[in-house]
């Protein structure tokens, strides 16, 4: 084996590393913990406004910018698992050469979105995060939206990912993929 080679190899199992590493964070602590906390803020938005009569306008707020953050955690997630809709229907229409260009195309398509939400999220953020601040918790909106270019890149490694795994089972050197 050349040395070229054995340089790949490591490079393609640390990125794999990486790329398992960032799902068990996903799945065992971030997406666990911002459910946990919406449950938890909306049981006490619940309490506080029909049980106590007293509602706390920033429950309302937590509430939703943990459903976004959680939502789009399992969003990442999700691009990982390939769980996300995909139209196979035109994909079992259509020989296995072809499919594999459809997949192909569609995932560089993918990256290619996530790379542009990704910077016009950093844009976003890094222009307005500080100036802005949350209605009634008084907080920059940064610290709400920088999840967007965060979870943006992390789509994009998993698609980058998911890429390479059926490049490389398609030339059967293993790799995830379809």
């Amino acid at each position: 084996m050349s040395e070229k080679v054995t340089k790949a190899g490591y490079g393609e199992r640390a990125f794999g590393w990486l790329c398992d590493a960032i799902q068990v964070l996903l799945d065992r602590f971030l997406v666990p913990v911002a459910m946990g906390c919406l449950a938890l803020v909306v049981f006490f938005q619940v309490v506080n406004r029909f049980v106590l009569h007293i509602p706390a306008s920033w429950t309302e707020e937590i509430g939703r910018y943990l459903f976004v953050w959680a939502s789009l955690l399992g969003a990442v997630s999700g691009i990982r698992r390939a769980a996300h809709l995909n139209v196979e229907f035109a994909q079992n229409l259509v020989g296995p050469k072809f499919r594999y260009i459809l997949v192909i195309a569609s995932d560089i398509l993918n990256l290619l979105f996530f790379v542009l939400l990704a910077y016009q999220g950093l844009f976003w953020v890094k222009t307005n995060g500080f100036r802005v601040l949350a209605d009634s918790m008084n907080i920059p909106m940064f610290y709400i939206q920088v999840i967007v270019p965060v979870t943006a890149v992390l789509m994009a490694l998993f698609t980058a990912e998911h890429i390479h795994g059926i490049i490389s089972k398609r030339k059967g050197t293993g790799g995830r993929g379809c």
